[in-house]
């Protein structure tokens, strides 16, 4: 079982990554949102802000899915399971934690499982 300590350190560093996502998709939505807005855009201009709004919306999905996990995680200390494998119920090692802070698996577990998914 993890500390207090421990989970606090993990929850102040959640936060600022939850921060840190949250602050980079704001930057992300306004970049979207000038782009194209810089004079009369030719074709070319149309076609390249098209490709460059689609390139910031998947790195916007992407920064969704993380921000997704560390709410999760935030709510796992909250009610007292974060650090617990969701597969085998034993605690999630430390330095697993330390890589991943939004690990809901062990390290054997996350293994058995991704060798489960290459079969299917």
């Amino acid at each position: 079982m993890l500390s207090q300590q421990e989970l606090e350190r993990f929850k102040v560093q959640l936060l600022e990554e939850r921060r840190k996502i949250v602050s980079d998709m704001d930057k992300l939505v306004k970049e979207s949102n000038e782009l194209g807005k810089d004079g009369t855009p030719d074709i070319g201009d149309e076609a390249s802000d098209l490709s460059n709004r689609q390139l910031l919306l998947s790195l916007n999905e992407a920064d969704r899915a993380k921000l997704m996990e560390i709410e999760e995680a935030l709510e796992r200390i909250e009610e007292g399971t974060y650090g617990i494998c969701e597969e085998c119920g034993e605690p999630i090692s430390i330095k697993r934690l330390e890589v991943k802070p939004t690990a809901i698996y062990c390290v054997a577990c996350k293994s058995r499982l991704e060798k489960l998914q290459k079969r299917e």
